[in-house]
């Protein structure tokens, strides 16, 4: 299994970006559009949700914008075949989430490649130090996850600053 490095940023001010959402081929090669929504993001917020409730932290809840934020970072990744917390186009997890129109206190992300399911990538993220620092921070209050082909893209994040 392959892992990202994690960052966890509470920034102060970062320029203004376009969000740009490249179309998956049509022709039948390449990634497919980003499996997100409602059901992945509640199995997902279930089983983090239970670990942070063993330590003693509040639950956190999916956020529809984290999660077109997390989509479009794996479309691209997956799209331009690299794996990096930094776009293709250079923006970074802040830059990317401000430009989604997420204002944020602190934001965090995890990327992954090769889980098959839900279960899998949980399990992954919270056998990983840093990837568990960021499930179970206490600065965060809502996630977006998605998933394009194997790469999982998780973004949590709190809003409001």
């Amino acid at each position: 299994m392959r892992f990202g490095i994690v960052m966890l940023a509470c920034l102060a001010t970062l320029t203004a970006c376009t969000v740009t959402m490249v179309p998956a081929p049509t022709n039948g090669v390449g990634p497919q559009s980003p499996i997100s929504g409602t059901a992945l993001n509640a199995n997902f917020g279930q089983l983090l949700n239970a670990e942070r409730a063993r330590v003693g932290l509040r639950p956190v809840s999916a956020n529809g914008t984290l999660e077109r934020i997390a989509a479009g970072h794996a479309l691209d990744m997956e799209q331009r075949n690299f794996f990096s917390h930094t776009s293709s186009d250079g923006r970074t997890l802040g830059q990317r989430t401000r430009a989604g129109g997420y204002g944020f206190c602190s934001v965090a992300e995890n990327i992954a490649r090769g889980q098959r399911n839900v279960e899998e990538v949980h399990q992954s993220w919270m056998t990983s130090v840093d990837h568990r620092a960021n499930n179970l921070s206490g600065s965060v209050t809502e996630y977006g996850l998605a998933r394009v082909d194997d790469t999982w893209v998780l973004v949590l994040a709190s809003g409001g600053c």
